[in-house]
């Protein structure tokens, strides 16, 4: 995975901005495939 500091963020900052890219991806995902 490429994190690297392009904007300047530290490194914590730049990790989370990550997860909750990820975690976004992940919740429609089950959205699509489990519908309510």
């Amino acid at each position: 995975m490429a994190i690297t500091t392009t904007a300047k963020l530290p490194r914590k900052a730049s990790s989370s901005l990550v997860m909750l890219v990820v975690w976004e991806i992940w919740k429609e995902r089950n959205a699509r495939n489990f519908p309510a």
